[in-house]
Parts: structure tokens; sequence; C-alpha cells
């Protein structure tokens, strides 16, 4: 299966890949972030773990859910990440997440969402 691959303007979303690891992590143990969760600054292995299931979603055949981070078109610099779900047969949920360096770019979340 082909990665998912779409070059916008202002920004890159595509599947994350094994090189984005350290960058998912470190945003997801900043200080803001962990404030909005009940996670410690030492629960490294949780975000590893969550890292990891998106990568085996992408191996998933009839694939159901996908996460993608999207990043600077320019320095390729992780700004976030935008999930779809199945939550049943039926229904599927959106996630959108913005690094905590990006909080406040709104507009940003609201491309993500109709891209």
């Amino acid at each position: 299966m082909r990665p998912v691959l779409i070059q916008l303007p202002r920004f890159l979303r595509r599947d994350f890949g094994t090189a984005d690891r350290a960058a998912f992590v470190r945003y997801q143990l900043d200080p803001r972030s962990l404030s909005l969760y009940a996670f410690s600054g030492s629960d490294a292995a949780r975000a590893e773990r969550l890292f990891e299931r998106f990568l085996e979603w992408q191996s998933e055949e009839s694939r159901r859910n996908f996460q993608i981070g999207f990043f600077n078109n320019v320095t390729n610099r992780l700004l976030g990440c935008a999930g779809l779900r199945m939550a049943d047969e039926e229904t599927a949920v959106l996630g959108i997440e913005l690094a905590p360096a990006e909080w406040g770019r709104f507009r940003l979340a609201l491309d993500i969402a109709a891209a």
C-alpha cells in the first residue's frame, strides 16, 4: 500500500514515518501537552506505544484508522497530527492535535480539517 502524501501550499500532510518518532514523542511530553491529559512527563513509553500504533495502522489490510502528521512545508517541522478513526461500522471520529509550539494558530487546525 502506498503512503498518503499530499502537499498543500502551507504544509505537508502524510503518514508518519519512523524518522518522525522523536518529534512526536517530544511534543507529547511537552508540559503544555501533558497538562491536557492525566499523563506524567516521565511517560515516554505511552507516547512511543501510541506512535507505534499509528505505524501499525498503516499496514492494515482494509485500513480503517488513519493518523497522519502535518509538517511545515519548508522546514519539515512537525506541527501536529490528525486522525480519522472508526468508532463503529458507520461512524468515524476526526481528531486534530496541534503541537504545543503551534497553539494559537487555529487557522492551521481549520486548514487541516478542510484538507
